[in-house]
């Protein structure tokens, strides 16, 4: 059975999704709910079956309430249901001895919750549709139409966040004019970024590019008076 939650934790939380930003919000928020317990830590270069068992087993020296907190432990592991199967074995036969809390930088598919058999609190952290159709509209000479998407944006999406995002996807088109194919794409992405990169020329992507590097240095350096919206704002407006 799958449940969503906020800022609370159940015998076993689930935290995924592709906004990291805010799915780490909400994983320092449980943590710090959780004075008082036990916190144990395990992440992928340290975790194995041996170490997932002993962190989920053993009772707490000071006779407190264990949380375990793992991250990044089914994301790589990709579709290998064997593997997955596994871990979440361990996990559901031990919850009555510790909480468990698993952090994912992805959102996991319905099959891998369902390799839980004790109920779960699933919360889902996903990057908006509407940044990517923002960001799909950063060409030349469409500053008002950027501009007019920025207040709707900026109320489902963290300007910080948004503004990282349109560093990548800057990258990503200088990549895409230098020859170059961005990592971790598939056909169809690679396709419209190069429709994308036709709106620019190479001088003006790079004078773009690096108009953005010096507008987050002042900002972050004390010598700008903006946010990052108004940021963003004032970036549309030079491009």
């Amino acid at each position: 059975t799958i449940i969503s939650t906020v800022s609370k934790i159940s015998m076993i939380t689930i935290i995924h999704g592709d906004n990291i930003e805010s799915s780490r919000n909400e994983l320092t928020s449980i943590i710090a709910s959780c004075k008082g317990k036990e916190i144990r830590r395990l992440d992928e270069k340290h975790l194995d079956e041996t170490a997932l068992i002993q962190a989920m087993e053993s009772n707490s020296l000071f006779s407190t309430n264990v949380v375990v907190i793992i991250e990044n432990l089914f994301t790589p592991l990709g579709r290998k249901t064997k593997r997955i199967k596994e871990f979440t074995k361990i996990i559901d036969d031990n919850t009555q001895t510790a909480d468990c809390i698993c952090w994912e930088p992805k959102e996991l598919s319905k099959e891998v919750l369902s390799c839980f058999t004790s109920k779960i609190a699933s919360h889902v952290f996903a990057i908006p549709k509407t940044i990517f159709i923002f960001l799909d509209t950063i060409k030349t000479n469409n500053a008002k139409t950027l501009l007019s998407m920025t207040d709707e944006l900026f109320l489902v999406s963290a300007p910080e966040l948004v503004w990282n995002m349109m560093i990548s996807r800057m990258r990503q088109l200088i990549q895409i004019q230098s020859g170059e194919t961005p990592a971790k794409l598939q056909s169809w992405q690679v396709s419209r970024l190069t429709n994308q990169a036709r709106s620019f020329t190479m001088d003006k992507l790079l004078k773009s590019y690096k108009n953005m590097l010096d507008m987050e240095y002042a900002l972050k350096s004390g010598l700008s008076p903006f946010t990052f919206a108004d940021m963003i704002k004032q970036w549309i407006l030079e491009l």
